[in-house]
């Protein structure tokens, strides 16, 4: 007997959990996901977005109930689509479907999109509570212990980066801000519909550090030193000297953590995507900026 394909799978599911008439649905599958695999589903005049969750994700630290309780946290504000069903037996989450496109970097920073997406952050760290906990300090050496495991070859110059990492995470520590924090703010996370941004994504949410929020979305929207001090302003009013230098160790922090989740992913992941080049590129960017004397004022403007 052939196999059944994915769709064919998802609709049996879909059946079964939720009762759901699938015979009569419209399944598509939505583009852009490098962990998991998401579809659309049309059914009786209402639009759904499910995901199946991707294949060894709980080596990359995501407890799907803590991001399902995100979600609802998220979503009781107004900030995430609303969480219709969840199943770890099922490898499945179901939430309401959000028309609207996804953004990109350059549509993020358009004049007056950058302080709407900083509302809904802003309202999220400041009225959410979320479960788990986050540092993507932390984070990168538990990713690269896995991926070590698993016969990863990594460049000859990760030691010592992962030794200027050590500096930054040790310098920002004093100086922690913790929050409810989404964790992995791209561009293609944020669906405008006209009337609101709405964050999706939250598989990486957790209590964590407000300044890794910003510095994560900065480096994801590939903002240039003007735009960063924007960024800093629209969320806190005024731009300090600390705060634009916890935004940019923070930014490197986010291409390690990135770095270092590639490498794994490379591993343990059965989608196809260019997995070493992702993390190539962010392993590059960091050992760049790390090299130059930026870094050095950065720390010095910590104190």
């Amino acid at each position: 007997m052939a196999e059944l394909t994915i769709e064919a799978r998802l609709r049996q599911t879909l059946a079964k959990s939720l009762g759901w008439r699938m015979h009569a649905a419209e399944v598509s599958s939505l583009s852009g996901g490098i962990t998991n695999e998401n579809f659309r589903v049309d059914l009786e005049g209402a639009s759904y977005a499910v995901r199946i969750y991707g294949r060894n994700s709980d080596l990359l630290g995501i407890d799907r109930g803590h991001e399902a309780a995100c979600q609802r946290a998220a979503s009781t504000l107004g900030v995430a689509p609303e969480v219709l069903h969840v199943s770890s037996e099922e490898s499945l989450l179901v939430t309401r479907f959000v028309p609207g496109p996804s953004l990109t970097g350059a549509l993020a920073l358009e004049p007056g999109r950058l302080w709407r997406i900083l509302g809904e952050l802003r309202l999220c760290h400041e009225q959410a509570c979320f479960p788990g906990c986050f540092s993507a300090f932390d984070t990168v050496g538990a990713y690269m212990h896995q991926a070590a495991q698993r016969g990863v070859v990594l460049p000859e110059t990760w030691p010592e980066l992962s030794g200027r990492l050590d500096i930054i995470s040790r310098a920002l520590k004093p100086h922690s801000l913790r929050r409810a924090c989404h964790n992995d703010l791209l561009p293609s996370n944020f669906i405008d519909d006209d009337s609101r941004i709405w964050i999706v994504d939250w598989e990486y949410a957790a209590s964590g550090e407000l300044m890794f929020d910003l510095g994560n979305l900065a480096v994801n929207c590939e903002m240039n030193d003007a735009q960063c001090e924007q960024l800093v302003s629209l969320y806190f009013g005024t731009v300090t000297r600390k705060r634009l230098a916890q935004l940019h160790l923070m930014r490197l922090a986010s291409d390690m953590r990135d770095a270092a989740w590639a490498f794994l992913q490379k591993a343990i992941s059965c989608l196809d995507f260019d997995y070493l080049a992702y993390a190539l590129k962010h392993h590059e960017r960091f050992a760049v900026i790390t090299m130059t004397t930026r870094v050095d004022g950065w720390l010095r403007d910590l104190a």
